[in-house]
């Protein structure tokens, strides 16, 4: 089980993003699903494991969602400006930039 249980979520930061917005549902919802695997990340935040950046195969497997429509709505969230990219090649929320919650 993860040490992070919860967290706060900032509803209006994630339904008043205009970049999110922009972009088509199913992009939206991968995100969301991003959202909860940078939670339990680390670094906290960030779309990786074992700090190295997840490969749309593994991102795939873990969202149910086939590696080629991974690869099409990463790129329909990066080009609208969604997330940032760590000197890694780790995506990582604006959202996380909050102090890390502690665990427990």
């Amino acid at each position: 089980m993860s040490r992070r249980r919860w967290s706060k979520f900032w509803w209006q930061d994630y339904e008043q993003d205009a970049a999110l917005r922009l972009c088509s549902l199913a992009a939206q919802g991968l995100w969301m699903r991003l959202l909860c695997l940078m939670h339990e990340a680390e670094p906290y935040g960030h779309l990786c494991l074992n700090g190295q950046p997840l490969q749309p195969r593994q991102l795939a497997v873990m969202t149910g969602v086939a590696a080629r429509q991974v690869v099409r709505l990463m790129a329909e969230l990066g080009q609208a400006g969604v997330y940032s990219t760590s000197a890694e090649g780790c995506a990582s929320a604006a959202a996380f930039a909050r102090p890390n919650p502690s665990p427990g």
